[in-house]
Order: C-alpha cells, then structure tokens, then sequence
C-alpha cells in the first residue's frame, strides 16, 4: 500500500472516531456536561473548539434530517403547507368556524406528539437493550475467576434469549446450576471445571468447547453440537445426549466411545450419529437407549449391548464380533452385512417380522414378537410382551407365558370369540408403578387380564370351568377377567 492510501485509511478512521464522539455527545442531556463533552473531545482530535462546535452543530442538522426521513414522520411533514393554508383562511372565517377548526388542528397536533413520542419510545428501548446487554457482559465479566454463580445465571440467560452469541465465552470454573442455554451458540467456549447439572444445553452449538472436568450430571444436550468438543474426566451421569452430534475429534477420557458410558448411566443415545464410528470397541452398552441410532459401519466388537434397545437401529455392515446382545430389543433393526458369527447370546433376545438379519446371525434363540407363542396359535408373543417393550429376564418367565398361552388358545377356541389381551408380563418396576401387588402373577408371565367382546367378566369365568389356576374378575371393571396357572386367589 502507497503513502497516499495509508494516508486515506488513516483519515477514514478518524473521520468514524469523530463521528462516534459527536453521537455520544449529542446523547448529553445537561448542557454544562454537554460543552465539557465538547471542550474534551476536541482536544482529543487536536482541533480548535470552534472548529470542533461547528462540526458539532453539522451532525446535529444531519441528525434531525435523517429523523425527519423517517416513514412515520414523513406524513406529518407533507401535512405542512395545507395547515399553513387551512391557517390562512381561518384568519378570515367567524368564531364557530374557528372553534371547529381549532379543535381539529388539536388532534393533529396529538398525532404528531403521538408519532413523535412513539418513535422516541422504540429508541428508549433499543438503548436500554443495549444497556442490560452491557451490564449483562459485566456481570459476567467481574465474576471471571470466581467459583459461585456470581450472577452469571441470569446474565447468560439473558444474553441467549436476546439472541447474543456467546461463543468463545469463559466460565471456568463457575456453578451454574440448572442454567437454561437452549439453542445458545457456545462454540469454543471455556466451561472446564464449571458445575453444569441440571443445566439445558438443548439444541445448542458447543462445537470446539471445553467441557473437561465439567459436571453434566441430569444435564440435557438433546441434540447439541458436541463435534470436536472436550469432555475429557467430566461427570456425564445421568446426562441425556439423545441425538447429539459428535465426530471423531470428540474427546472423552477413554479411547473408546462411550466407554463410561454404561457405568455412569448415559442412559440414552436413541437416534445418534454414530456411523463408522471406531471407538466403540468393547464399550460398556449395557441397557442404553440406542433406539434408531445410526451404527452402519461402527466397530462394535466386544461391546456389551446386554438390554440394551437397538430398536429400528442401523447396524449395517457393523463388527459385532463378540458383542453380547442378551435380552437386547432387535426388532426392525437392519444388521445386514454385519459381521456376526460370534455374537454372544446367553438367553434370548427379542426381534421381529422388520428386522433384518444376515446369514451368519444365529436367531435359534430370538423370541419374534409377531410369531404365535404356541404353534398354530393366535395369541403372539407381541401381546405377551406389550410390543417388545417388556423383556423377560429369565426363562422361568418364557415358560410360563407358554403354558398359559397355551390354555388361552383351548379357552378362546371353547368360548368361540376372540380375547383381548390389556395385561400379560409385567416387569417389576412397571408392575409397581400400575399399582399391582408385589405377588402378582404377572411378574411371573404366569397371569394374564383380557375381556371378551359381548361377555362380563362373570360370563366368560362360567365358561372356564375346565381352567387350571385362579379365575376371577378385576375389581374395579365388570368385563376384565383375570386368569393365572399359580394358586387360586385367596377368598376376599
């Protein structure tokens, strides 16, 4: 760059700082303040202050020409010269005349003030956006370094919902409980050592931040950018990464993926990009939501997907060589390709009709939801099994539910109407949380609740007189009846 161009830049740049100094000035109230204002900057630009007023007295003109350009206040303007006529003819009419037009220029006038006051409004809350915005920074800025919140809960949040990018922010070190970031832009930001549990980082960009030794305990990231991000010795207990993004510069303390994932409860992956993802090999998998997750191409050799749900996921061409799928949810799942000779399968695992296995997948001991739990029969283990979402955890269970399914079928074919399964196997957890007895049959797979179209409860038990096991009708409904293979209840 020449002489003369240097020359011009730097004049270009002086010429923004005045600007920037008269604009500031002109938001002086307090006239005295105002001319210091004055006095100040013009020694600061070398100018004589005459020169510097003048130039003061130019942007002020230009200020009010620009105002005057406003759409709302163009009308008004326009409105000028027919007043002064109006003005000129109401000199020459009587009193009633006037009056009339007296009170109609008042209106005028209101709407002028009206605009006027409106216009300055909208601008009085630009600014002091820009105020809460500036103090927000300082908060956030004067807490650096501290270990408590020091405010910087609300002053984030209030950044974020303003829509202010918080990339590259710092806040090492800070408590920042339960704090709500939804769809905020963090990437490259500094969150090492910080206490974000509970925190909902949903949705939002923490694409190059560092999280190590952050605590996301109960955290939510549904859907957040992790690509590239550190989260090297943090706590991920209990935090819902649900179809959060990551790729191969995501760093963890182990070299494998997830590999403390299964002891510290990351409880679900459903729908996550994992594809030709190499770090998974021997991952702790064990009763992790993997639902609808993409694992075409994944090393999942080792892995211990032991209850896990693998429910409609993409497991193409996957190395699942070893893996222990015991008690694992397959059903729609696509594992062409795969390699799995030697999966590990020490009870049974649950499939369906959709799923899609290769050659070498054994599926001898697969339970498939839609096959008959009897052969021949009509009742599947779909009904059975409540969709798949109930898996048995022992074959005392599978058994039970056979033999029951079996009387079933001689009952329906007896009665001649279809039965409508409401409740068979209940898990503990889920029986405890419908109210059933910690006895319930159901735990067992050995009890099953179904009506009949057209019959009662009491209908249906008179045709079971050849049933073996306890009958009875539910208390709390005339049509659901209640059969088991066990013990007959006890009387009242």
């Amino acid at each position: 760059m020449d002489e003369k161009s240097k020359q011009q830049v730097s004049s270009s740049k002086d010429v923004e700082e005045i600007k920037d100094s008269l604009d500031e000035i002109s938001s002086i109230n307090d006239l005295f303040e105002q001319e210091y204002a004055l006095i100040q900057a013009a020694k600061k630009f070398g100018l004589a202050l005459e020169e510097y007023r003048s130039m003061f007295q130019v942007y002020l003109h230009q200020k009010k020409a620009l105002w005057l350009k406003n759409p709302l206040v163009r009308p008004i303007i326009l409105l000028e010269k027919p007043v002064e006529r109006v003005t000129y003819w109401l000199e020459r009419w009587d009193l009633l005349k006037l009056l009339d037009y007296a009170s109609k220029i008042t209106i005028i006038w209101g709407l002028i003030v009206f605009v006027n006051q409106r216009f300055q409004a909208e601008e009085q809350v630009r600014i002091e956006k820009i105020k809460q915005q500036y103090e927000a920074w300082q908060v956030i800025t004067s807490a650096t370094g501290q270990s408590g919140s020091g405010g910087r809960i609300d002053a984030l949040q209030s950044l974020n919902e303003n829509g202010i990018s918080l990339s590259k922010l710092s806040v090492e070190g800070a408590t920042l409980t339960g704090i709500d970031l939804k769809n905020a832009e963090l990437q490259e930001s500094n969150f090492r050592d910080s206490n974000l549990a509970k925190a909902n980082l949903s949705y939002s960009n923490l694409q190059g931040a560092d999280l190590s030794q952050t605590n996301l305990e109960e955290a939510s990231l549904f859907r957040a950018n992790l690509r590239g991000a550190n989260l090297t010795g943090a706590n991920l207990s209990t935090a819902n990464f649900q179809e959060a993004f990551y790729d191969e510069t995501t760093r963890l303390d182990a070299p494998d993926l997830l590999k403390i994932a299964g002891g510290l409860s990351l409880s679900s992956l459903a729908r996550a990009d994992l594809q030709n993802e190499t770090r998974l090999k021997g991952a702790p998998l064990e009763g992790v939501d993997l639902g609808g997750a993409n694992l075409q191409g994944a090393d999942l050799q080792g892995a211990n997907l032991r209850r896990s749900n693998l429910t409609n996921a993409n497991l193409q061409r996957a190395n699942l060589q070893g893996a222990n799928f015991s008690l694992a949810r397959l059903q729609g799942s696509d594992l062409r390709g795969s390699t799995s000779n030697t999966v590990i399968i020490d009870l049974f695992f649950i499939y369906s009709n959709s799923t899609k296995f290769p050659d070498s997948f054994d599926t001898s001991k697969g339970i498939n939801l839609n096959a008959p739990i009897v052969e021949g029969g009509t009742f599947t283990w779909n009904e059975a099994l409540k969709g798949g979402t109930r898996v048995p955890t022992s074959p005392i269970i599978i058994s039970n539910i056979k033999n029951l399914a079996t009387q079933l079928e001689k009952a329906q074919e007896k009665i001649g109407s279809p039965f409508v399964i409401t409740s068979w196997y209940r898990p503990v957890d889920i029986n405890r949380r419908v109210g059933g007895s910690r006895d319930s049959a159901n735990i067992q797979g050995a009890q099953v609740h179904f009506y009949v179209e057209g019959y009662t409860c009491l209908q249906v038990i008179e045709q079971l007189s050849n049933w073996t096991g306890s009958k009875n009708c539910l208390e709390y409904t005339k049509d659901i009846v209640s059969v088991n293979i066990l013990e007959p209840f006890p009387k009242n």
